[in-house]
C-alpha cells in the first residue's frame, strides 16, 4: 500500500501520510472481504491536502483520500501495483481482489498442510476428495459474496501440469486425458482452480433517454 495523502487534520492535530497510515491499515484490516474500502468515510477527518490530480495518483498506485464536499473518504482502494503484466492484470490493482486471492491461497494451503500432507495416500480417489473440499470452500465463498456467484468456481486435476511431470520419465503421447488424470503422480498433487473474485460496485454508467 502506498498511502499518499498529507495534511490530514483531526481535531487539533494534523497528520502526515506516514503518521495516519496505521488508521488506514486498520480500516483495510477490519473490512469484510465482501466490500471494498473505496469511498470508506473517515468522519474524524476535518480536512486534507487534496490531490491536484487524483486520477493520475490512483493510476500510479497511490491510495489517497478525497473530499466530496461533505466528507473525507478513501478514493479508489488500490494498492501500489502500477505495471500490469499478462498474469497481473487490472484486477490486481484492487486491494479487495488481492486480499481475497491471498486469503483463498492461504486457506487452501493450510487445509492441505493440516489435513492431507502425510496423512492421506495420494490415490486418485483421495485427490478427488481434496478437490471436493476445495470446491465446497469456493462455493461457500460465492455464497458470502467473495466470489462471483454466477461463475462455476471449482477445483480440478491440472491435466497439463500432470502431463508435463509424466513426460519427464515416459512417453505419454498415446495417453488420453482420463489416463493422465488418473495416473500415479508419486507425492505430487497437480490441481488447479478457476475462480472469479467478486468486485464491488464502483463505476456507474447510467444512460437516461427522454422521449
Amino acid at each position: 500500500m502506498n498511502f499518499a495523502t498529507d495534511g490530514i487534520k483531526v481535531g487539533t492535530k494534523t497528520y502526515t501520510a506516514a503518521e495516519y497510515c496505521p488508521r488506514i491499515a486498520g480500516v483495510l484490516a477490519g473490512l469484510p472481504l465482501n466490500r471494498s474500502a473505496t469511498y470508506y468515510s473517515l468522519p474524524e477527518v476535518e480536512s486534507i491536502t487534496e490531490s491536484e490530480s487524483p486520477d493520475e495518483d490512483i493510476d500510479a498506485g497511490r491510495l489517497i483520500l478525497i473530499n466530496d464536499g461533505t466528507k473525507i473518504k478513501i478514493a479508489r482502494a488500490v494498492n501500489s501495483l502500477a505495471t500490469l503484466t499478462e498474469t497481473t492484470g487490472e484486477d490486481f490493482k484492487k486491494i479487495k481482489i488481492v486480499e481475497a486471492a491471498d486469503m483463498i491461497r492461504d486457506d487452501i494451503r493450510s487445509t492441505f498442510e493440516d489435513e492431507f500432507i502425510g496423512k492421506i495416500e495420494n490415490s486418485y480417489d483421495n485427490k478427488i476428495i481434496f478437490l471436493a473440499a476445495v470446491s465446497k470452500y469456493l462455493k461457500d465463498l460465492a455464497g458470502s459474496g467473495v466470489l462471483y456467484d454466477k461463475f462455476d468456481n471449482k477445483a480440478e486435476i491440472d491435466v497439463d501440469a500432470t502431463a508435463a511431470w509424466l513426460k519427464q520419465t515416459r512417453d505419454i503421447s498415446f495417453w488420453d486425458e482420463e489416463r493422465i488424470k488418473t495416473a500415479n503422480t508419486g507425492t505430487n498433487v497437480f490441481v488447479k482452480a478457476n475462480i472469479q473474485i467478486q468486485d464491488a460496485m464502483e463505476d456507474l454508467k447510467f444512460t437516461i433517454y427522454m422521449n
